[in-house]
């Protein structure tokens, strides 16, 4: 179990194509107390639709069910079928 607090600011991998998506700058957490959805400030620019991943201007939300491994300094998430570009 990692802190909240070592989650921020870890980079993000896009499993799906290897595309270093950006850093995560902020969670979102339900009334339970369970992250829901990562923010992720990055170097990629969303180009088109991406299949349950939202945006806005220079920055991505990511669902936490699409995070498939958190590491000690990288969080692997799968969003396949997007088209992201560096």
């Amino acid at each position: 179990m990692q802190k909240l607090s070592a989650l921020l600011r870890m980079e993000v991998i896009n499993l799906a194509d290897g595309n270093r998506l950006g850093y995560v700058s902020d969670v979102e957490i339900s009334e339970d107390a369970r992250v829901t959805a990562l923010y992720v400030k990055g170097t990629a620019q969303l180009m088109g639709i991406c299949q349950g991943v939202f945006h806005r201007q220079g920055e991505i939300t990511i669902p936490f069910s699409r995070v498939k491994k958190i590491g000690s300094d990288i969080v692997i998430v799968d969003i396949a079928g997007s088209r992201l570009h560096v």
